[in-house]
């Protein structure tokens, strides 16, 4: 085999090698970013779930009848219209 032939073989090999070296330091890094990925989809689900249930809270009816009270004076609507029906 001659000298130029070893050194083409020589750097097929090399320029494989180089990019199955390149394959997985790329699968690494998609790794660590879907790993990042499912942390924050993780803690914006946890989120979600407290907004939820912060908006069942106040939507409730018995804190809407407790705001209608406190903060505007309002009577419950079965006292109004028993009072109405006198």
């Amino acid at each position: 085999m001659s000298i130029s032939k070893r050194i083409l073989l020589t750097a097929m090999v090399v320029i494989v090698s180089l990019l199955m070296v390149l394959e997985r330091v790329k699968a690494r890094t998609l790794e660590r970013e879907s790993l990042h990925l499912r942390m924050e989809i993780d803690r914006l689900r946890y989120s979600n779930g407290l907004l939820e249930m912060q908006i069942h809270q106040w939507t409730a009816p018995t804190h809407l009848d407790f705001v209608a009270r406190k903060e505007f004076g309002m009577a419950p609507a079965k006292l109004v219209q028993q009072e109405f029906l006198k």
